[in-house]
């Protein structure tokens, strides 16, 4: 589909429409749906080896724990109030009477720490 389109100089210009086509769009989108069911299977597939090697794991969080315990006692207590427990981070602070900020970044330097610890 052209346009015509009248310039200054009284000289006409003709110019495509740039109209997008389907053909892309429809690409992108199965792309996408590729990804999202590759994810769901890689988590899938996680939880089915976590589901098969339980004892292990739990094995293997609970030492982490203990050697958490032996460098930054309040972070081990930060975990327990949160993961076993059921504690937000606002409930912990007020038990600790500490600040629910100094409380989140706390839980989440343990996060990390015992995240880096399990995958060892």
């Amino acid at each position: 589909m052209s346009r015509q389109v009248q310039l200054q100089s009284g000289t006409v210009a003709r110019f495509q429409a740039l109209e997008p086509s389907p053909e892309p769009c429809r690409q992108v989108g199965r792309n996408r749906r590729i990804r999202c069911e590759e994810r769901r299977c890689e988590r899938r597939s996680r939880l089915l080896r976590l589901g098969r090697q339980p004892d292990e794991s739990l094995l293997i969080m609970d030492e982490a724990l203990e050697r958490l315990a032996r460098t930054d006692p309040l972070k081990t207590q930060l975990i327990e109030m949160r993961y076993f427990g059921g504690m937000t981070a606002e409930e912990s602070a007020t038990v600790l009477s500490m600040s629910v900020h100094v409380v989140r970044r706390e839980l989440r330097l343990a996060q990390a720490w015992l995240h880096r610890e399990m995958v060892r």
